[in-house]
């Protein structure tokens, strides 16, 4: 279909994908027509006739290039299941007690989220992720969400995961600050590798370092638009589907929202099941890009 414009445009072309969203955007003034215009908005009208109907838009996020149909206060989940599945790679998580030498000699980079739970049947559970990265991808080596009876010991959680770090000789944890603020402590003291705790603010840098409390803070939407974005371009590697699936649901079980404040779509837990990973996955290209020196984009 084409978008209707004024006197001095040509219409642009905009075609609809898999996920019904916008996938070109580009046309050209007809007064001059080395200068292209860019396609930012779509308004739709859906109903029987002009005067009676409801109204809905498309918007492209100019951060990140990335179109969002917007329904009322509704907008459309920041990526699809086809678009998370398409990062897996033919190979299965590493056995962490049998590595394999070639892992040993690389960096290798672990994050962890955290949990608590105060009852037995508490539904929160701490998830660690190990990975590297690998000609320009973030390689997810191995996941492990701490669930089950012998897991409500918080020391019998904290020992594993150091255990399994200083075995695959990782180089730098990544934490989440909040409820892991004491076991990161403790974290210190048992692994081997350097720990940086990682925590959430509104501020519009994806990352920067902060010497006076010793922490990262992360820019919670600015780096999510950029997990998303290295999701839809597969620089992330994850093993087979089979393997991945569980935890790939983390990431579906985000949506997002517009915020009439600040302008712009935000991110929101959905409530119908953890997140976790996808937050590991935040936490993990932090790490690496600062790590390395260089930007997985």
């Amino acid at each position: 279909s084409s978008c209707p414009q004024d006197d001095n445009q040509a219409p642009a072309q905009v075609n609809f994908g898999h996920n019904g969203l916008p996938t070109l955007q580009r046309g050209y003034s007809i007064i001059d027509k080395q200068y292209p215009y860019e396609l930012f908005a779509i308004h739709v009208h859906k109903g029987p006739s002009a005067d009676f109907g409801h109204y809905y838009t498309y918007v492209k996020d100019v951060e990140t290039g990335h179109w969002y149909e917007i329904n009322d206060r509704f907008v459309t989940g920041p990526i699809t299941e086809e678009e998370v599945f398409a990062c897996c790679d033919e190979r299965d998580f590493i056995d962490p007690f049998n590595p394999g030498q070639n892992l040993l000699i690389r960096p290798l980079f672990a994050v962890i989220d955290w949990a608590w739970n105060l009852k037995a049947g508490g539904r929160a559970f701490t998830i660690m992720a190990i990975g590297m990265l690998n000609n320009n991808r973030i390689e997810i080596l191995y996941v492990k969400r701490f669930s089950g009876m012998m897991y409500h010991n918080p020391d019998t959680v904290l020992n594993e995961i150091a255990d399994t770090c200083n075995r695959l000789k990782v180089q730098a944890i990544g934490t989440d600050f909040g409820v892991g603020h004491k076991e990161n402590y403790r974290l210190v003291d048992l692994a081997q590798a350097k720990v940086f705790e990682m925590l959430y603010t509104g501020s519009p840098k994806v990352a920067f370092w902060d010497n006076e409390v010793k922490l990262y803070k992360i820019g919670r939407t600015a780096s999510l638009d950029l997990v998303f974005n290295r999701l839809k371009k597969r620089l992330y590697s994850f093993p087979r589907q089979k393997q991945i699936a569980t935890y790939a649901a983390d990431i579906l079980n985000v949506y997002t929202e517009y915020d009439p404040n600040w302008k712009r779509v935000k991110y929101e837990h959905a409530g119908t099941g953890p997140d976790d990973f996808l937050h590991l996955l935040n936490y993990i290209g932090i790490l690496v890009e600062k790590y390395v020196g260089g930007f997985v984009r």
